[in-house]
């Protein structure tokens, strides 16, 4: 089967992908990044973080 839509990205690897693909650029894992910032401040805020057993002195 073919597909309908086909991209091709010019550019350097780090900004690009390479040949992963988009999802493997600088820029797909800044915002990655940033949405886990964004969530765990979301669940801190609403106390949804518990501490761990493991690591109390």
């Amino acid at each position: 089967m073919g597909s309908i839509i086909q991209s091709k990205f010019n550019g350097p690897e780090l900004l690009t992908g390479g040949a992963v693909g988009i999802e493997g650029s600088i820029f797909t894992a800044s915002f990655l990044l940033l949405i886990g910032i964004i969530l765990y401040y979301l669940a801190k805020k609403e106390g949804k973080i518990v501490k761990s057993k493991l690591f109390k002195r």
